[in-house]
């Protein structure tokens, strides 16, 4: 807990560096789904180019290789949003098919965004917010994703082109 929490420290402050390492730390030492999958998701947010979705800098395989296979949801979510991010989608639906819960459906709902399936997305939020066992963090975050695809819809269906006309903040 101790490594897990110097992380969430150095993130909090900023420094993707620090909480990669100590993640790992935390992961490699008591091999927690909950740590492992706080590392994969800084390798993503350290490693991430969505300016340039080629990149080679969103191939996640030498990550994938370092984490455990998934024997529960926590894991098979954190490896799924990897494989997803590595262009991998059909390993990643693979990977998310033999769990059940609301990390799954999370995870379902975030790689639709990814994907930019606005619809998809919006199905797998209401899938989440229709569980009566849907927890506060799990719902906020079905919340936010439906508010960004209806956003998305929105400005698709409008005369805006947002590469020339400017949104108000």
């Amino acid at each position: 807990e101790y490594h897990f929490l110097r992380g969430r420290h150095a993130l909090l402050g900023g420094n993707n560096d620090a909480a990669v390492k100590f993640f790992k730390l935390a992961a490699t030492t008591t091999g927690a789904s909950r740590y492992w999958g706080a590392w994969a998701e800084s390798q993503l947010r350290q490693r991430v180019d969505v300016e340039d979705p080629a990149s080679p800098s969103n191939e996640f395989s030498d990550v994938l290789a370092e984490m455990p296979q998934a024997s529960d949801a926590v894991l098979a979510a954190a490896r799924a949003r990897l494989l997803a991010a590595s262009h991998r989608v059909d390993e990643a639906r693979k990977e998310l098919e033999t769990h059940k819960g609301e990390e799954i459906v999370a995870c379902t709902a975030i790689i639709e965004t990814m994907l930019g399936r606005s619809k998809e997305a919006i199905k797998a939020c209401e899938d989440g917010l229709g569980d009566a066992a849907c927890s506060e963090s799990a719902r906020q975050l079905f919340l936010i994703l439906t508010a960004r695809a209806r956003f998305h819809l929105a400005c698709a269906s409008s005369s805006v082109d947002p590469s020339t006309d400017m949104l108000p903040p």
